[in-house]
C-alpha cells in the first residue's frame, strides 16, 4: 500500500501504528486534502490521491464539501509503493 493510507480513520496496520500521532498530520504527496473539512483527529482532512488507488474524480464524494471531485490535481509527485509503510510490528500493509 502507500503513505496516502495514513492517518484515514481506519487501522491498515494491525497494531494501528498507521493511524497514530494523526493531530499533527498533514497531507502528504500521496494525499488530496479537502478545501474544508477536519478528520476524526481535528487535522486536514486527506484522502488517498496516489497511483495506486486514489479518492479523487472517481465518482464518490470522500470530502464533505465535494471539493475532492470535479477537480484536476496532478498525481503525486512521489509514488510510494517503493516505501511501504512499515508497522510498528514490523509488519508492512
Amino acid at each position: 500500500q502507500d503513505l496516502g493510507w495514513l492517518c484515514d480513520g481506519e487501522d491498515d496496520c494491525t497494531d494501528g501504528s498507521d493511524e497514530s500521532s494523526c493531530s499533527t498530520h498533514t497531507c502528504n504527496a500521496c494525499q488530496f486534502q479537502c478545501a474544508s473539512g477536519l478528520s476524526k483527529y481535528n487535522a486536514p482532512l486527506c484522502i488517498p490521491n496516489s497511483e495506486i488507488w486514489s479518492g479523487v474524480n472517481n465518482g464518490v464524494v470522500n470530502c464533505p464539501d465535494g471539493s475532492d471531485e470535479g477537480t484536476e490535481p496532478p498525481l503525486p509527485d512521489t509514488i510510494v509503493d517503493e516505501m511501504p509503510v512499515v508497522c510498528l510490528d514490523d509488519d508492512t500493509w
